[in-house]
């Protein structure tokens, strides 16, 4: 009997030490998300994601030209470059919302419309082919091939982006402001 009470006062001696184990409390918890994409496409943009950025500037309004003739191509200095596999056959086409479409799918509008203090007004984008006439953006497209190089190349694709004012608007109509745009665009290769 005094063996079974001295192992019971021991245990309850270390159960009140400082050594003793402390139990672990469940408290909150969550979930560890993982996100991403593996993707085998043969061709895309060089700047390694899927977007491409064009930096129009500022441009005068002086300076800007109408949809059935553009001036320049303010754009002209950040070209749309694409990578490619070797054999690789590419098409760039553009798919803008069918609100975005503006002056018979030729221009893009600028701001998603906004017409607020700040905004640019009587203003879109034009994607201007290598003639530089004004690219349809819904039917046209840009056609390249890399056929050289054992994995295959870069190519600048030579169109370029410019303002233009839109049907109706004079340099005095024109209001000044931040002039953005977003469009989809498409990469089909054989």
């Amino acid at each position: 009997m005094k063996k079974l009470s001295l192992v019971l006062g021991l245990s309850s001696v270390f159960a009140c030490s400082p050594f003793a184990m402390a139990a672990l409390e469940v408290g909150g918890g969550g979930v560890v998300n993982f996100n991403g994409l593996v993707k085998t496409d043969s061709c895309y943009p060089v700047s390694g994601t899927s977007d491409i950025s064009v930096s129009l500037g500022e441009v005068q309004a002086r300076e800007l030209g109408t949809v059935s003739a553009p001036k320049g191509g303010t754009g002209a200095s950040t070209p749309f470059s694409i990578k490619c596999s070797k054999g690789a056959k590419v098409q760039m086409s553009f798919k803008p919302a069918a609100a975005d479409k503006l002056e018979s799918g030729k221009a893009l509008r600028v701001n998603e419309g906004v017409t607020s203090a700040g905004f640019a007004q009587n203003v879109a984008i034009v994607m201007l082919k290598p003639d530089g006439s004004a690219m349809d953006l819904g039917t046209e497209f840009y056609e390249a091939s890399f056929g050289t190089g054992a994995t295959g190349g870069t190519v600048n694709i030579p169109l370029k982006a410019a303002y233009v004012m839109t049907t109706g608007a004079t340099v005095d109509t024109v209001v000044g402001g931040v002039a953005n745009a977003k469009m989809p665009f498409v990469l089909s290769y054989e």
